[in-house]
C-alpha cells in the first residue's frame, strides 16, 4: 500500500467557486449579439420611415406647386386680355366700342368688391382676384381648415347678389415640418345682374 503524500508548509490548495465552462462568457456574448441586432432593426426602420415621409412631402409639394402655378397662368391670361383692350383703347383702336360697352353696362366696381367682402367668412382669406368685366369673378382661396370651405360654400350659394359659383382645386397646405397649415382652393363666382348695375 503506498504511502499518503504529505502536505508540506509550501504547498498551495486552489479551490474556483466559477464553473469554467465558459457558460456565462457565452451568455454575455450571446446578449451583446441580440442587442447589436435589435438596434440594427431599428436603424434600418428608422431610415425606411423617414425616407418614405421625405418622399410624401415631396409628392405634396409638387402637387401644390402645380396648382398655384395653374392658378397663376389663368389669372396672368386675364391680365394679358385686360392689357390688350387697354392697349387698343389708348391706340385709338375700337376706341368707340370700348366707350359703348362701358357705358351700355355700367359696370360698377365698387359693388363687385363689397359683393365679395360681405359674402366672405373670417376664416377665408382671398390671394388672388380676376374679373372679366361681366359678372364673372376667379378667386384664388385660402381657407382655415375644411369646415371653414364648407361653410364658405355654404355662404356663397345661399348669398343673394351670387347667382351661380363653382370650386376646384381643393387641397391642403403643408408647412415646411409637415404641419397641415390651412385648405387652399379655387372658385368662380357669377354675379347677379344687378350687381353689375351702377346705381348713381
Amino acid at each position: 500500500m503506498a504511502a499518503a503524500k504529505k502536505i508540506g508548509k509550501n504547498d498551495e490548495i486552489r479551490v474556483s467557486l466559477l464553473p469554467d465552462d465558459g457558460s456565462s462568457v457565452q451568455r454575455a456574448a450571446r446578449a451583446r449579439f441580440y442587442m447589436l441586432c435589435g438596434v440594427f432593426v431599428l436603424l434600418i426602420a428608422a431610415i425606411a420611415g423617414a425616407s418614405w415621409y421625405l418622399k410624401f412631402q415631396a409628392g405634396r409639394m409638387r402637387t401644390d406647386s402645380q396648382s398655384r402655378r395653374d392658378a397663376v397662368r389663368a389669372v396672368a391670361g386675364e391680365i394679358q386680355q385686360a392689357e390688350t383692350s387697354f392697349a387698343k383703347a389708348r391706340n385709338g383702336v375700337g376706341v368707340i366700342g370700348f366707350a359703348k360697352s362701358a357705358i351700355e353696362s355700367h359696370i360698377a366696381a365698387e359693388n363687385m368688391f363689397k359683393t365679395l367682402e360681405s359674402a366672405v367668412i373670417p376664416e377665408v382669406a382671398l390671394k388672388n382676384i380676376a374679373a372679366d368685366g361681366k359678372g364673372v369673378i376667379i378667386l384664388s382661396v385660402h381657407a382655415k381648415d375644411f369646415s371653414a370651405v364648407a361653410r364658405q360654400i355654404r355662404v356663397w350659394k345661399e348669398y343673394h347678389d351670387i347667382a351661380d359659383m363653382k370650386v376646384s382645386g381643393i387641397q391642403t397646405v403643408v408647412g415646411a415640418l409637415g404641419k397641415v397649415d390651412g385648405v387652399d382652393f379655387n372658385a368662380t363666382l357669377t354675379l347677379a345682374p344687378s350687381v353689375l348695375v351702377w346705381k348713381p
